[in-house]
């Protein structure tokens, strides 16, 4: 995704067509998505789960070999080893990698079905280690970009404040969408008993709003102040985690699981579209791609952060209820639920920051003279 920004931001002229870019580039990620979920509902009701992986093997291979007559030439100068050595900050590199790494191992675990390990030792231990490294990374990469070095992530980079909100936005986002579809999936298979291939089914809504969304926001960028789109986009997906909150099981698709599906994609749609459009707009060319890659970073961090924290939310108050007098539908519907409460106040707090900090980047579609 780096890579993909700075691509479109060389090749396409400030304006219309770049928005458009932008909003195609973002449009590929729900056709993914809906080819994943129609595909993986096939293969797990007739050959098996373990080809969804062999199509995934097959799929990237011809995007590999299709990349060779595709992309424009590189005129930059080729990599070399020295430059490799003096161009990368190696030290900073690894440091961020052993935080997120550290953070990664500590949250899968206290996902585990023991309610013991987050006092293990172990974890205890390794999350104190995480949180002490990160002010050291930060002191790491000041100190390399006050002596004009090369640091991985220049802290200066946050000094932007739209570019800023913007990345705790959609880290929110993206940690309110990745839950919110894990959970749904759940509460279709594990409480209303659908096979996985009509739950499959019941996500394409959200794929075909999510394909206009991008569209549309592409519309709009240049026409709309980008706090206000941010606003209308972050308020109607708030949407979606209320419905699922309050929703029952026995209510038809088409009463409470049809409208939330349309209403999930809108924000990350929009904030993907209005995110990269900031980078632009903000940063020289230079720095496009180094900024599309800390974006990219945090909305995958949001991802991943996001599910591993409802999961243990759910898992917490599942173990509650049926330890009481519910039974194991009742206890597991109550986790899900306060799950969904949870992404209703990530969702509001993305629209909060979002709002109020791109309220200065006004219409960033607009093509600067």
């Amino acid at each position: 995704m780096p890579t993909s920004v700075g691509i479109i931001t060389t090749n396409f002229p400030e304006g219309k067509r770049r928005n458009i870019a932008f909003a195609s580039f973002g449009g590929g990620n729900p056709v993914g998505y809906a080819l994943g979920l129609l595909l993986g509902g096939i293969f797990v009701k007739t050959v098996g789960w373990r080809y969804a992986y062999y199509f995934s093997l097959a799929l990237n291979a011809v995007v590999f070999v299709s990349a060779f007559f595709s992309l424009p030439a590189d005129t930059a100068d080729r990599a070399s080893l020295d430059r490799l050595k003096s161009a990368v900050d190696w030290v900073g590199l690894a440091l961020i990698s052993a935080v997120l790494a550290i953070l990664s191992y500590v949250l899968a675990s206290i996902t585990s079905e023991s309610s013991l390990s987050p006092k293990k030792p172990l974890n205890i231990a390794l999350l104190i280690l995480a949180i002490l490294l990160i002010p050291t990374f930060v002191a790491w990469v000041g100190r390399q970009e006050t002596r004009g070095r090369p640091a991985i992530i220049p802290n200066s980079l946050w000094r932007q404040s739209g570019f800023t909100s913007v990345c705790v936005a959609t880290f929110l986002t993206w940690a309110m969408f990745n839950a919110l579809a894990f959970f749904a999936t759940l509460l279709m298979q594990e409480i209303q008993h659908i096979s996985p291939l009509q739950t499959s089914l019941q996500f394409l809504p959200l794929v075909v709003l999510s394909v206009f969304a991008n569209f549309v926001a592409g519309y709009l960028v240049d026409k709309v102040a980008a706090n206000k789109l941010a606003f209308g986009a972050t308020v109607l997906s708030a949407g979606a985690p209320l419905i699922f909150a309050l929703l029952s099981p026995e209510w038809p698709f088409w009463a409470a699981m049809f409208p939330a599906m349309c209403l999930i994609p809108l924000s990350s749609d929009f904030l993907f579209n209005i995110a990269n459009l900031v980078i632009t707009a903000t940063f020289s060319t230079k720095d496009q791609a180094l900024a599309g890659g800390v974006f990219n970073t945090v909305s995958q961090l949001g991802s991943s952060i996001g599910l591993a924290v409802t999961a243990a939310i759910a898992a917490s108050v599942e173990s509650s209820g049926s330890h009481g007098d519910m039974n194991s539908a009742e206890a597991a519907l109550k986790g899900y639920r306060t799950v969904f409460w949870t992404c209703l106040g990530a969702a509001l707090a993305s629209c909060a920051i979002s709002t109020f900090g791109l309220r200065k980047s006004g219409k960033v579609g607009l093509k600067r003279e």
